[in-house]
């Protein structure tokens, strides 16, 4: 009976030593990377406004606000936005990714 333990013990070290020794497989990582924005040399206001003067970007269709989240604000409205209440133009991340995707694409030069 000692025995039969023994061995069942033997053969458990032996399984934990064999998993020990095989490589890890690497786990996939789904997060995004925080994208990086080019630094502007004017306001996001006024990139908007030469932007939308070249026919270049255009007022969009806006989302009623369902989520009121930390950064709702009901006195700011977004002229991207098609003036929806919620943000001003400055904290648009729409236009912001936009405009960077813009930048990428060369676009246009903000130089």
């Amino acid at each position: 009976m000692i025995m039969a333990t023994h061995m069942r013990l033997a053969q458990k070290r032996k399984y934990r030593n064999h998993n020990v020794n095989q490589e890890k497989i690497p786990s996939l990582n789904f997060r995004k990377s925080p994208k990086v924005f080019t630094p502007l040399r004017e306001s996001q206001i006024q990139l908007y406004e030469r932007l939308r003067a070249m026919g270049m970007l255009h007022p969009i269709e806006g989302r009623p606000a369902i989520h009121l989240g930390k950064f709702y604000r009901a006195d700011h409205k977004c002229a991207y936005h098609s003036g929806d209440v919620g943000h001003d133009i400055e904290n648009c991340s729409t236009l912001k990714h936009k405009i960077q995707n813009m930048i990428n694409k060369n676009l246009i030069n903000i130089d």
